[in-house]
């Protein structure tokens, strides 16, 4: 996911970045990237399986996985979103771990 780095090369995939003040990307911002990206996600076998299938079934198959993936996020980002507020400036600089370049 290409993201802003904190200011000393952290992603948001990482929690440093979030102690260092960096931006929580939204729902959308991260929908966005990973649309970007191409990664069909975990549930990519089970999603095409479905589309395969002939209407009205199709239909109903996909709707059950959608449904499935809302409820799921919902459920998944709140504690997220708690978690990042509460991080933010309870670290001093001294406190950063160096990253280490390959």
């Amino acid at each position: 996911m290409s993201a802003p780095l904190s200011p000393q090369g952290y992603t948001p995939g990482h929690p440093w970045h979030y102690h260092l003040g960096g931006a929580v990307p939204s729902p959308r911002e991260i929908r966005a990237a990973v649309r970007l990206s191409g990664y069909l996600g975990y549930r990519e076998p089970e999603i095409r399986s479905a589309a395969a299938l002939a209407e009205p079934a199709r239909t109903r198959a996909l709707d059950a996985i959608r449904r499935d993936v809302c409820n799921m996020s919902a459920t998944a980002c709140a504690p997220i979103s708690r978690v990042t507020a509460r991080s933010r400036g309870h670290c001093t600089p001294n406190d950063v771990p160096q990253l280490v370049n390959p």
